[in-house]
């Protein structure tokens, strides 16, 4: 089959698109090494460039995989998708027991303080998602007001959180089964859910993104059925559904406005032909949007968050600039100005935390266009550290070969409150277990980098790569439609490389929808010449 896969003749333009892809392949891997070891993307050294030696070898390697074709009809046809759906939930659900019960009463991670602390004092602004910071913070003030502690309110959140990404993921194992998938991929599928360290914790985590993965996972699916089934439209239940998927993912996440803007684009290219359906499907979930976020501000006058965020990049590279180039004392100045309390030192190449959370941004925009004016300037004269600046805040989402934690900037996940602030986490030591510790110890200490199969599994390239390398099959052997629901992960993904750090529970969505996209490359090589 390989050697087959390997003698295979193809087109010159397919030449040339394996080439690009490898080129891609090796440049973001040589730039990540560069970005981890010296600080720098070293873009102008000549010995960057020699990777390109490399290319053959790759090469051939894509040329394979990209060539891989095979019959497997080894699937469950004895099993509904309604029964496959609850032994997944009841199989999911046994293997986090016993996680469930070590982080009693859950993972109190990442934002949840800041977020839990606006309900109770009654501070609530957009900054983080409302229906998020509601149902964490409701839950725990809740649990005060009647029981007179948070612990009861933290453990319901983090097992209503759970039973609805078990009920995802089951619903993912139950899809699988009425598409006939090998039998394989629905045990693979499966065990990553029930015992990858990534899953299990992160479904009882603090975190926005866990519930907005989970979302995205069942509009992921419902687009492929979307390109599958050409009566999809003609049942109301299905457009409903998707508006309400479309919605919640909107309320859930800020940057998912931006990925569904970039979104419609090639829905509007691969679907044109029922382009005012489209039109429609898109425009009632924004709408829907537009009048809960006037609500929230205008009815409810919730407070508006910050516009900073939205800056991370510019605010990034502006730092850089000023900590690695000579510059004249009135761009210093200029510069200077926008940064309070001498911020500007505490820049750090990998994060923009440092000096974001201390930009002015009533500086910035009562000169914005001198201020704009120096960006575009500052941007031409200095284009390398403009570029090494987004390098550097985003390798992480590429190198293979990233070594976490890197002290002050990122982990792989939080297993304990990110400010160390005891008040709404468990009290006296509940966590001292040995389950805890040994998850504690892959995770936020990130020994799993030292087991070989979990290095691969739990790899943010790794996954990253295997979104890029799965949209670039359908590509290359002309399956274009099957694009789409992989194009709404790149979406995200491209918000995502504004941001101001590159973590882990960011790309979520992609590891979330790994299996799905074993199941798209297995469907391409099983039926080469299937005309969707």
């Amino acid at each position: 089959m390989i050697k087959k896969a390997y003698q295979k003749k193809i087109l010159i333009k397919r030449k040339i698109y394996l080439l690009v892809f490898t080129f891609f392949f090796l440049f973001t891997q040589i730039i990540g090494y560069h970005c981890s070891r010296f600080g720098s993307s070293k873009l102008l050294d000549i010995k960057t460039y020699l990777f390109v030696l490399l290319v053959p070898i790759f090469y051939i390697l894509f040329k394979i995989l990209f060539n891989l074709s095979y019959k497997d009809k080894n699937s469950f046809q004895n099993i509904s998708g309604k029964k496959m759906f609850f032994l997944s939930f009841f199989l999911i659900f046994l293997a986090w027991v016993p996680i469930i019960i070590s982080f009693y009463p859950n993972n109190f991670a990442f934002d949840a303080s800041t977020q839990v602390r606006m309900v109770i004092y009654d501070s609530i602004s957009t900054y983080h998602p409302v229906i998020h910071t509601i149902f964490l913070g409701g839950l725990l003030k809740l649990s005060s007001l009647l029981f007179g502690n948070y612990t009861i309110g933290n453990f319901l959140y983090g097992l209503i959180q759970a039973l609805l990404m078990d009920f995802i993921f089951s619903y993912f194992i139950s899809f699988l089964t009425k598409e006939k998938a090998p039998k394989w991929l629905m045990i693979f599928s499966m065990l990553i859910f029930m015992f990858l360290p990534t899953h299990s914790v992160l479904a009882i985590s603090t975190t926005k993104d866990v519930i907005f993965s989970g979302i995205i996972l069942l509009l992921v699916i419902q687009f492929y059925y979307l390109v599958t089934n050409k009566y999809y439209f003609e049942s109301k239940k299905n457009v409903i559904f998707v508006i309400f998927l479309l919605f919640f993912a909107l309320i859930f996440r800020n940057n998912m406005v931006y990925a569904l803007i970039l979104f419609f684009i090639p829905c509007i290219i691969l679907l044109k032909n029922n382009w005012k359906k489209i039109i429609i499907l898109f425009f009632i979930p924004l709408l829907l949007y537009g009048a809960y976020h006037f609500s929230l501000t205008k009815v409810l006058h919730i407070e508006k968050g910050p516009k900073v965020e939205a800056f991370s990049v510019i605010i990034q590279q502006l730092a850089r600039v000023y900590n690695m180039e000579k510059l004249t004392k009135e761009e210093s100045s200029m510069i200077s100005k926008l940064y309070k309390n001498d911020s500007l030192k505490r820049y750090n190449p990998q994060i923009s935390d440092p000096v974001k959370s201390e930009f002015d941004s009533h500086v910035f925009f009562s000169d914005s266009i001198h201020y704009a004016q120096l960006y575009v300037k500052l941007g031409l004269k200095y284009p390398i550290t403009y570029l090494d600046s987004f390098l550097m805040n985003n390798y992480g989402y590429f190198y293979f070969f990233d070594k976490l934690p890197i002290e002050g900037t990122k982990t792989y996940i939080w297993t304990n409150c990110m400010s160390g602030d005891k008040d709404f986490s468990c009290k006296n030591n509940c966590n001292d277990n040995f389950l805890y510790h040994l998850y504690d110890n892959l995770l936020e200490k990130a020994t799993y980098q030292k087991v070989p199969i979990l290095h691969i599994l739990m790899n943010i390239g790794f996954h990253v790569f295997m979104m890029f390398f799965t949209i670039a099959l359908l590509i290359y052997r002309k399956t274009y439609q099957l694009c789409l629901p992989l194009s709404l992960l790149l979406s995200l993904f491209i918000t995502n490389l504004l941001g101001p750090v590159a973590l882990m529970r960011y790309v979520y969505p992609i590891f979330v929808c790994f299996p799905f996209m074993l199941f798209i490359i297995h469907k391409t090589w099983s039926n080469k010449r299937e005309k969707i």
